[in-house]
């Protein structure tokens, strides 16, 4: 059999090369990569998590709503939170509740 074969010397040596042969997935490029889907999340929990972290706040920091509510939406589990549940995110970040959406 013959054909062209990967070169893995060069693979493994190209500094722009998000994997490596001998050590697997490049972990800080994949940081990197989750942290531009997040911050490029257009629905309402990317919103949401952007807010958040600008106002320094954990997932536990927003009474009245669980951190696990939080997480489901911030990940998209919850399209459309409740109404009581963004007015407890406003209050506590002192945005209102029709400017969430716009972080």
């Amino acid at each position: 059999m013959g054909g062209a074969g990967i070169d893995l010397a060069a693979l493994t040596s190209c500094p722009e090369s998000r994997f490596s042969v001998r050590e697997g997935p490049d972990e800080d490029y994949r940081r990197r990569a989750k942290k531009r889907r997040a911050d490029e999340d257009p629905s309402i929990g990317g919103a949401i998590r952007r807010l958040r972290l600008q106002k320094g706040l954990r997932q536990s920091d927003l009474p009245g709503v669980t951190a696990k509510e939080i997480a489901r939406i911030e990940r998209g589990k919850v399209k459309k939170p409740h109404q009581d549940t963004l007015r407890k995110i406003a209050d506590r970040t002192g945005v209102p509740v029709d400017k969430i959406e716009t972080y």
